[in-house]
């Protein structure tokens, strides 16, 4: 995030600047805690947002910091980290904005 951007607009910044195309009908979906340890213990904040994009399925890039940017699809977020992800699939539908706390001392080992 940018200062003084809202986690909106920087969601909706960052997906026009890796893809080329504006998201549209943007909501707060969830908000997850995330404790982990990779060589020290962090806290990180995730504001998880459901919008519409087009779908591109041959869309592959990186980003500044060299990770691999690339379109997966709802059947594979079992995938992600942290793990907890997997808990938004099945609550697509809901109207109220999720809050849900992960303690995963996997990641980074």
């Amino acid at each position: 995030m940018q200062y003084g951007e809202t986690s909106e607009e920087a969601i909706k910044r960052e997906i026009f600047e890796e893809t080329g195309v504006a998201l549209i009908h943007t909501k707060l979906f969830a908000v997850i805690e995330n404790f982990f340890q990779y060589k020290q213990g962090f806290h990180e904040l995730l504001f998880i947002y459901k919008g519409e994009i087009p779908f591109q399925s041959d869309y592959q890039g990186r980003d500044a910091d060299d990770q691999v940017i690339a379109w997966t699809s709802l059947d594979n977020v079992s995938e992600l980290k942290p793990s907890v992800l997997v808990n938004l699939k099945n609550q697509m539908a809901k109207e109220t904005i999720l809050h849900l706390v992960s303690v995963d001392d996997s990641i980074g080992k």
